[in-house]
């Protein structure tokens, strides 16, 4: 059947929709609120003018074109979100017991901590040029210089350090999970396969 047939089809068992209704008469025929059509007129979603059924067509053309964008292709996947709950759920879960057994911090947590370590001994180097004057007052300021470069150089090097330290062990940490994750999806195609 064409589009045409259904039109003729739908009008002779319902030939209300083939006469214009108002905007109320709209609304309660799709459950709405009569201010919720008017909405949908004024932004044209709804021809002001028409049947009944070209206003419905038209206010349901506008419901799909929304559900469509909303979800990228058109598709709803329940059994794809309900997978991301349980696998949130599960990272949580876990993250938890790590915690409690102390094999997990956050890294805001790791970052803190090292910042707060590295503070004072970064203060301490700061307050050796003032040391270094009062230690060796002739001190030549060539020799000054070299020392003041050493110690900048090494505190360069231990802000360096710890930052390496951490981008490395969370990178293990998430190439860990990855191969956690991998391994449960292995596992359920096995699981799917017999």
């Amino acid at each position: 059947m064409n589009h045409d047939q259904d039109t003729q089809d739908l009008l002779t068992l319902y030939p209300a929709l083939g006469q214009p209704c108002t905007q109320q008469e709209l609304a309660d025929l799709v459950g709405v609120t009569q201010s919720a059509i008017s909405r949908h007129i004024t932004a044209g979603h709804i021809p002001r003018t028409g049947t009944a059924l070209e206003q419905l067509r038209a206010y349901l053309a506008h419901l799909t074109a929304e559900a469509t964008r909303q979800t990228g292709d058109g598709l709803l996947s329940l059994p794809a979100e309900r997978a991301a709950l349980a696998r949130a759920q599960r990272e949580a879960v876990e993250m938890k017991n790590e915690a409690m057994r102390g094999k997990y911090a956050p890294a805001v947590l790791l970052r803190e901590v090292l910042a707060m370590v590295s503070a004072p001994m970064a203060a301490h180097i700061d307050q050796l040029a003032g040391q270094i004057d009062q230690a060796a007052p002739d001190l030549p300021e060539s020799a000054r210089a070299v020392v003041l470069a050493v110690i900048a150089s090494a505190r360069a090097e231990w802000i360096r350090a710890t930052s390496e330290l951490v981008d490395h062990s969370l990178s293990e940490h998430q190439d860990d999970q990855d191969d956690q994750d991998d391994g449960l999806l292995d596992g359920g195609n096995q699981k799917d396969e017999q």
